[in-house]
């Protein structure tokens, strides 16, 4: 029978559909050990739900492969003290009794809000990890974070998977993420941020920041008019980098009602903006225009989205150079926009380069061939695989151009209310590469993270398959998060291979100790 014969027959049997359920447990720990020393291998280069990895930018993730590092748990949703995610980022080596290793790896044993309480969290240490796909479900939020907000701004820090949403029930405006004025490789990667009430994300206006990445995050709903900003309101911003910071790459990013600043790159920068998805903006990417220094920009690849609140008239890149007289360097290549826009400003000082500028190009980057919007719209944010209603809806927004820019958390259902959760993690010992892996591939793709569901197994018919519901059953073999009549397929073309028939766990979908003819029609159920 061949494999449109077999879906025929079987679908005409009157299957019906079924669910798996994600019956997991997880449980509290109360106190760890924070002096455990594991090390890191090419952690960097993973992404497994985005064709933009975090080390495709400037930031160089090399230095997690340099040395040990030590793990330094987060148990409790506090603002602060000790086992919170502010003591983290911001505790001694010499507190941790960790001078001799001098770089940290924070993992989460809570998920749930952390309430900042109008503070602030400064990592002001280098060589940090935030590995924020560690957490159980929902993951982390963070919500009122007085200015600067969450700021990182040391040399050598990443920052994965992690929400921040400041709102306006603070002393004054605040970023939702920041690199800091000494900010230095650092990367923000799958990242949810929303509710700024000044940037939405941004490299401070400093010459001393350099090699910044951002990728894969969804940025969205800067605070427009809100009491945060005081009396000089309409803000609503997306990302700012400061004067002369060096080599910023903003790759893969969906930005959605971010009023202006899409992004702004001000004098003296040195920029790729390329593979990002921006809806619903009145202003684009502002380049230079406030220092004599030259500012050289690569913008290819993006995809501009109108929506209620855009303004068609306005170029998508332009200059104020009636303030002085600049000098920018601009190539442009493979955007695509909605009808109504004008790509450059026509008559703007621009010095334009048929060609990548190579010198700011990251070395790393491969852009999409194609429209990136699919691919952003599926892959940006904290938690592709376990969003938030929050997420959901602003990811819906741009899917069928609704919303609008806001001026307060309130107008969207005010500050989350998500479960606080608590699980153990046993860090292995060594190299915890794979281990880290599993956790990202759980938040960005669905499969079960360590210990909760088995271990992965190998490719079949060329791609990976996933575990969507986190049960440790792989229904999803064409590794795209779903299970579809595909996934049937390609499991009936393939149930003979050694892939298949040497991972029951994986594959055992008739829950009957083996795998045949019986976990196709199983998986056919599930469809």
């Amino acid at each position: 029978m061949d494999r449109r014969s077999f879906l025929h027959t079987v679908g005409a049997a009157g299957l019906g559909a079924a669910t798996l359920e994600n019956t997991q447990t997880i449980t509290a720990q109360e106190t760890r050990d924070n002096r455990k020393v594991v090390t890191i291998d090419n952690i960097g280069t993973e992404s497994p739900s985005s064709p933009i990895a975090p080390d495709d930018g400037f930031a160089d993730l090399s230095w997690l492969e340099e040395g040990p590092l030590v793990v330094v748990r987060v148990t409790n949703l506090d603002a602060a003290g000790e086992g919170s995610f502010k003591w983290a980022c911001e505790v001694g080596y010499d507190e941790l009794d960790a001078e001799d290793v001098g770089r940290r790896l924070i993992v989460f044993e809570v998920g749930g809000v952390i309430d900042l309480e109008n503070t602030d969290i400064q990592a002001e240490r280098t060589n940090i990890y935030v590995a924020g796909q560690t957490a159980p479900s929902p993951g982390i939020t963070l919500i009122r974070a007085d200015s600067p907000g969450l700021e990182f701004d040391e040399e050598n820090q990443f920052v994965q998977h992690i929400r921040s949403r400041p709102g306006d029930e603070i002393d004054g405006p605040s970023d939702s993420m920041v690199v800091g004025d000494n900010g230095f490789n650092v990367c923000f990667d799958h990242c949810s941020v929303s509710w700024g009430s000044e940037e939405s994300m941004s490299v401070n206006a400093s010459e001393h920041s350099e090699d910044i990445t951002f990728s894969n995050n969804l940025i969205a709903e800067g605070l427009f008019d809100s009491p945060a900003h005081g009396s000089d309101n309409q803000r609503a911003y997306g990302s700012l980098v400061g004067n002369g910071a060096d080599r910023t790459a903003i790759l893969g990013n969906l930005y959605a009602h971010t009023w202006s600043r899409n992004p702004r790159l001000k004098g003296g920068t040195e920029a790729t903006v390329a593979n990002n998805v921006w809806y619903n903006f009145e202003r684009g990417m502002r380049i230079g225009d406030d220092v004599d220094e030259p500012t050289f920009v690569n913008v290819v690849g993006n995809h501009y989205r109108t929506g209620p609140d855009a303004d068609t008239d306005r170029p998508l890149i332009y200059t104020n150079h009636d303030e002085n007289d600049p000098t920018i360097y601009l190539h442009t290549s493979n955007n695509v926009s909605d009808d109504g826009y004008t790509l450059v400003e026509p008559d703007a000082p621009w010095e334009i380069e048929s060609e990548p500028i190579e010198e700011y190009w990251p070395e790393n980057f491969t852009p999409i061939d194609d429209d990136p919007y699919d691919q952003v719209r599926s892959h940006a944010g904290a938690r592709p695989a376990d969003k938030t209603d929050t997420d959901e809806r602003i990811l819906a927004d741009v899917e069928n151009r609704t919303g609008t820019i806001i001026d307060s958390q309130d107008d969207v259902g005010g500050y989350p209310e998500l479960e606080s959760t608590t699980r153990d993690l046993e860090v292995p010992d060594g190299d915890v590469t794979d281990w880290l892996v599993q956790h990202t591939r759980a938040v960005e793709l669905g499969e079960a993270p360590p210990g909760e569901g088995g271990s992965r197994p190998p490719e079949i018919g060329g791609t990976q398959p996933t575990d969507p519901n986190g049960d440790g059953a792989y229904t999803d073999l064409t590794g795209d998060g779903q299970t579809t009549h595909d996934d049937v397929t390609v499991f009936f073309e393939h149930l003979e291979d050694e892939g298949v028939q040497n991972n029951p766990e994986a594959f055992d979908f008739a829950e009957n100790d083996e795998v045949g003819f019986a976990d196709v029609v199983a998986l056919l159920r599930q469809v």
